[in-house]
């Protein structure tokens, strides 16, 4: 069987996730395809050239030559803005993929074992992205062109500036392809990479790795991630009014970060683990769906911090140059926009993910789960998840709005706006997956009532 037919079968085969994968790759083209056509929208950048600097602005720009840059040349700004967001929208697009080439490692493991060479991998690779990459843009280019109302509508909203909801500018056409011509080399390569450095044996198992083993050669107290994590809050209550506490904020953030980090990696599974051993977790179904969650967070660690530290940085830019024309409102773009990223990318995994948690289920059936009980699982589980999963972020987000209400950069209302911006949308996503992979699963394992 030739190498292209071989692929052709495979992607027929398993057209459920292969569709998957391809809804990622349109989200990504219709957000890169919105974000350029508002970077390139003459209306919005109009008068933006003829920024007027008062007195009062005179002495910041000053005592702050980025600033004063940043006020000449604000489109420079917005393109940072827009860069970051794009960083984004890769990371977005390489999780998925991270998740897709899991569910290919029984395919490139035959394909290894019946002699194919490294130029055939790479064939094999790059023809297989290919079709996926042509479908989705394809699909993502006309939605992307759809959707170009609903994206200039918001940015408008956001700047002031009205005009035409049909303004389109024809090169974010050309740029959106230079963008996933380098997304796409770079996925290719990182496949590659993934699939060349592994044995068959390990592509066999690769979609069941799940080791959680502390490996740290240097074990950190898990107490210091926890006191890493509450410094920022606790600066923001204490020291909040001093001057200068809104840049002090935003670096103790980083330490914060870091202690977030611990926190899920560590502290929670630790935590976990003490539970299993006490009477506490053999009451009813707590031991399930507590071991459940620790597990779904932990996979979910790197989008949480991505989203944290994508806020963070957006909101500083507000504060740091809020008298640059249009600063505030390509930030707030961007902040709304990564935050319903990263709901999309908690989606995607969800859903590959629940597709395997069908057979762990339908364990729980022999063993003599009533169909209740597993509900009760799957509801307990994600309501864990979501809770805790969004409640580190927003302690994170909220020593910063503290300190920036206190400084008169924010007001309370708008600080509540933000929050909501950021898990407004991971929010309704994770109840509509909730009540998606729940419907699917109870169909899977009662298929007949």
């Amino acid at each position: 069987m030739g190498m292209l037919r071989y692929a052709l079968l495979n992607i027929k085969k398993d057209l459920k996730n292969n569709s998957i994968y391809v809804f990622a790759i349109v989200i990504s083209f219709i957000t890169v395809l919105m974000v350029l056509n508002c970077f390139t929208n003459a209306t919005y950048f109009e008068g933006v050239d003829t920024v007027i600097v008062d007195e009062s602005q005179n002495e910041i720009v000053q005592l702050d030559a980025k600033l004063q840059f940043f006020i000449e040349e604000p489109t420079l700004l917005h393109g940072q803005n827009f860069l970051i967001l794009f960083l984004v929208v890769l990371i977005f697009t390489y999780f998925c993929n991270s998740y897709f080439i899991k569910n290919k490692g029984k395919e490139f493991a035959f394909f290894t074992l019946n002699g194919a060479t490294l130029g055939d991998r790479v064939k094999y690779i790059m023809f297989e992205n290919s079709i996926f990459f042509l479908i989705g843009g394809a699909i993502g280019t006309v939605l992307g062109f759809i959707f170009v109302p609903l994206s200039n509508i918001l940015m408008y909203s956001i700047s002031g500036h009205w005009g035409d909801i049909w303004t389109i500018n024809f090169y974010m056409f050309k740029y959106t392809l230079l963008v996933f011509l380098f997304e796409f080399g770079l996925l290719a390569l990182l496949n590659l990479g993934d699939v060349y450095r592994r044995e068959p044996v390990e592509l066999l198992n690769l979609n069941n790795n799940k080791s959680q083993i502390d490996s740290r050669h240097v074990k950190v107290p898990n107490i210091v991630f926890v006191i890493l994590f509450l410094i920022p809050i606790i600066f923001a209550i204490f020291g909040g009014n001093t001057q200068g506490a809104e840049y002090a904020v935003y670096v103790l953030s980083f330490g914060g970060l870091f202690g977030l980090y611990g926190i899920i990696k560590y502290f929670v599974p630790s935590i976990g683990k003490k539970l299993s051993r006490m009477s506490f977790t053999y009451k009813g179904l707590r031991k399930i769906y507590i071991g459940n969650f620790i597990s779904t967070l932990r996979g979910s660690l790197y989008f949480i911090l991505g989203l944290v530290l994508s806020l963070l940085y957006y909101s500083m830019i507000t504060v740091r140059y809020s008298i640059v024309e249009g600063a505030i409102s390509s930030s707030l773009y961007c902040y709304v926009i990564t935050s319903m990223l990263v709901g999309l990318a908690l989606l995607y995994k969800t859903i590959v993910e629940w597709e395997r948690k069908i057979k762990e289920y339908r364990q729980l059936k022999i063993l003599g789960y009533s169909k209740e009980e597993i509900i009760n699982i799957i509801y307990k589980e994600n309501i864990l998840f979501f809770g805790v999963g969004l409640m580190l972020p927003v302690i994170l987000l909220l020593s910063n709005f503290i300190v920036y209400i206190i400084a008169g950069y924010f007001s309370s209302l708008f600080s509540l706006f933000l929050i909501i911006s950021a898990v407004g949308p991971i929010t309704i996503i994770g109840i509509l997956a909730t009540i998606r992979n729940k419907n699917k699963i109870i169909k899977e394992i009662y298929p007949v009532e």
